[in-house]
C-alpha cells in the first residue's frame, strides 16, 4: 500500500470539503414554482371591542398576482373591505415558494393545538403547490410554532410596503372617526 505524505491528504480533505460547502450555501436560482401555486394567508386579531379588532388577509398565485383585503373592525354589514393588488415578480414568487418548502409547509404534518387559547390573535394558511392543498390550523402545536411563523412572515414581508402602510393608515383613520362618535 503506497503511502501518502499526510499535509497532501489534509489539502485534498481541505478541497473537498470547501468546494461541497460552498456549493451547498450558495442559494438556489433556479426554483421551479408549481403552475398551480397559490396561497391564502390569513390573520384574525384577539378578541377586543369595535372599532380596535381588525382582520386581513393575503392571496398570491404563481404568477405573483396577490391581493391583501383589510377588514378594520369585525366582518359584517357596515364595516368596509378595502382590497389592494400587487404584483410580485417571478424571482419572489420563487424565494417565497422557496421559503414556504424550506419550512416544511408541504411536507410536515400540521397539527393543530388541543387545547388553543381563547380570546388571542391567530392565523392559519391555505396553499395549493403540484395538486396538494396544505392547511395550517389557527393554533399549531408548539414544535410547529417557528416554521409556521417563518413561513407566515415571509407570505406578510411580499406584500408591499406601501401597500401595508396605506392599509395600516386607512384603518387608523377608520378608528379615529369611530371613536368621535
Amino acid at each position: 500500500m503506497k503511502s501518502y505524505p499526510y499535509s497532501l491528504l489534509v489539502a485534498a480533505l481541505f478541497l473537498l470539503f470547501t468546494s461541497t460547502r460552498g456549493m451547498a450555501m450558495q442559494p438556489t436560482t433556479d426554483v421551479t414554482v408549481p403552475a398551480d401555486f397559490e396561497l391564502t394567508y390569513q390573520w384574525v386579531a384577539g378578541s377586543m371591542p369595535p372599532p380596535y379588532h381588525y382582520e386581513y388577509m393575503i392571496q398570491l398565485t404563481a404568477a405573483g398576482q396577490g391581493e391583501m383585503v383589510l377588514w378594520p373592525d369585525y366582518p359584517g354589514t357596515g364595516t368596509p373591505e378595502w382590497h389592494e393588488k400587487f404584483t410580485l415578480t417571478a424571482t419572489q414568487v420563487g424565494e417565497l415558494y422557496q421559503t414556504l418548502s424550506a419550512q416544511g409547509i408541504f411536507t410536515r404534518k400540521w397539527v393543530a393545538l388541543p387545547m388553543p387559547p381563547v380570546g388571542g390573535s391567530y392565523d392559519w394558511l391555505e396553499v395549493t403547490a403540484n395538486g396538494h392543498k396544505v392547511k395550517t390550523p389557527s393554533f399549531v402545536l408548539p414544535a410547529l410554532e417557528k416554521p409556521a411563523e417563518a413561513a407566515y412572515a415571509s407570505i406578510r414581508d411580499s406584500v408591499p410596503q406601501s401597500i401595508r402602510d396605506g392599509l395600516q393608515a386607512k384603518r387608523d383613520a377608520y378608528v379615529r372617526a369611530a371613536g368621535n362618535h
